[in-house]
C-alpha cells in the first residue's frame, strides 16, 4: 500500500485481506513510502488504524505498525475460531471436493462418448484403401477433354 491509496484500490485490499483471514491466514500489511512520502508517515500511520478499525471483528492485532526502513508494516491475526466451527468447516470441504451423483453420470456418459469415437477410429484405421477407392471416380473420355480444351484455350 502507499500512504495516498485510492478508495478502489483500498477496497480490493480490504476484500482479500478479509478472504485471507476466513481461511485462517495471518494477513501483513505493509505500508511503503517513497520520496517525500518519508516526511508525512503520519498519513501512512492513519491508513494503517483505518485498516485494523476496519478488520476489528475478524482480527486481532500481532504487530503493531513499525517503521523499518521506507516501510511501515503490521501484522494481523485472525480470532481463534470456536471449538465446532473447524470441524464444520473441514465438512464443508470434504463434501465440496467429492463429485455430485450427476457428475458421476456425466462422467460416465463421457466415458461411452469417448468409446465410441475410438471403436470408429479403429474401423477407420482398419480399411484405409477401402474408402480411398471408393471415394476416387475414373473419369469419362469426354468429361477428360473437355476441361483441358477449356483449360488451353484461355491460356
Amino acid at each position: 500500500m502507499r500512504p495516498n491509496i485510492d478508495t478502489h484500490d483500498y477496497d480490493v485490499k480490504m476484500r482479500n485481506a478479509v478472504r485471507f483471514l476466513e481461511d485462517e491466514d495471518k494477513v501483513k500489511v505493509t505500508m511503503r513510502f517513497r520520496g517525500r512520502e518519508m516526511a508525512h508517515q503520519e498519513l501512512g500511520l492513519e491508513v494503517l488504524h483505518k485498516v485494523r478499525d476496519e478488520l476489528a471483528a475478524l482480527t486481532k492485532v500481532e504487530f503493531e505498525p513499525k517503521l523499518e526502513g521506507r516501510q511501515m508494516t503490521m501484522i494481523l491475526a485472525p480470532l481463534p475460531a470456536k471449538p465446532g466451527a473447524r470441524k464444520a468447516k473441514a465438512k464443508a470441504k470434504a463434501a465440496a471436493a467429492a463429485p455430485a451423483p450427476e457428475d458421476k453420470a456425466a462422467s460416465e456418459t463421457a466415458e461411452e462418448a469417448a468409446e465410441e469415437i475410438a471403436a470408429a477410429d479403429q474401423v477407420v484405421s482398419e480399411a484405409p484403401d477401402q474408402v480411398a477407392a471408393e471415394t476416387v471416380e475414373e473419369p469419362t473420355e469426354e468429361a477428360a477433354d473437355e476441361p483441358v480444351a477449356a483449360v488451353a484455350g484461355k491460356v
